[in-house]
């Protein structure tokens, strides 16, 4: 995908529409069964209310159903993924990450600007997977982007991994319709929009890291929150040490073992 390697991201449609929103009402359904919960708004009400925990305790086995799991391995994913560059796809986390993003939450469980490398130390040429289950427009929570800064490397992050004071060179509101997904560089800097409507925005997040990237083997395939030797700076280093994500020696099509 030639806007991907401008960008460092792509909008890609999946032709998992009918999935997709069928997952919604998977997540709701769940909420159901164990709080109580019929739709949107009682959602919202149980996390504003006496028994968040309840809320909470949903949450977290959103992550855990099978529905959630299978897109992973889904053809029309694996092929975005190739496209971007990653030659033998594998998951760099355990398990897929589903964010339940409530309108006008606290702005503390909205990640600020940020590079999923911090978190992830994938292999280098790594991409993660934005997968909203419902159209997602300006206020819905958009995801927020800035263009080619994957270019950069790994910038200067505090201990929570945040930038911190950030401005973006080329901002984006990514603007989705359902089954859409946005795909993007592990390198790239993005944050979380607010949902600033009455609904709240069920999104699934995928990372993929490639086996068949030589540094990522060298580091014996270390993830999540694991650190290459000599830090995350390995990664800003000259081509003949394996480059970073704008150098040509780190292009998936020369990376084969």
């Amino acid at each position: 995908m030639e806007s991907y390697a401008r960008d460092g991201f792509a909008i890609f449609g999946t032709g998992l529409g009918p999935e997709l929103a069928r997952l919604r009402l998977r997540f709701i359904d769940v909420y159901r069964r164990i709080a109580g919960c019929e739709n949107d708004g009682d959602i919202i009400d149980l996390y504003h209310g006496p028994d968040r925990d309840k809320w909470v305790a949903v949450f977290h086995q959103l992550e855990r159903l099978p529905e959630v799991h299978g897109l992973a391995a889904h053809p029309a994913i694996l092929s975005a993924v190739r496209g971007m560059g990653i030659v033998e796809p594998a998951l760099s986390t355990f398990t897929p990450c589903v964010r339940v993003d409530m309108p006008d939450d606290d702005a503390k469980w909205r990640f600020d600007w940020h590079q999923d490398v911090v978190f992830e130390c994938g292999s280098r040429n790594g991409v993660t997977v934005w997968f909203p289950v419902q159209a997602v427009g300006l206020t819905r929570g958009p995801l927020l982007l800035d263009a080619g800064s994957h270019r950069q490397g790994v910038l200067g992050h505090g201990d929570d991994g945040m930038i911190g004071d950030y401005s973006p060179m080329d901002f984006r509101a990514i603007r989705t319709s359902l089954g859409q997904a946005v795909g993007f560089s592990q390198f790239l800097v993005h944050k979380s929009g607010r949902n600033r409507s009455n609904k709240v925005r069920f999104t699934v997040i995928l990372r993929y890291s490639d086996l068949a990237c030589p540094e990522y083997q060298a580091r014996k395939y270390y993830v999540q929150r694991r650190e290459p030797v000599g830090g995350l700076g390995v990664f800003n280093q000259s081509p003949r040490h394996g480059g970073h994500i704008g150098d040509q020696a780190s292009r998936p099509q020369e990376a084969r073992p």
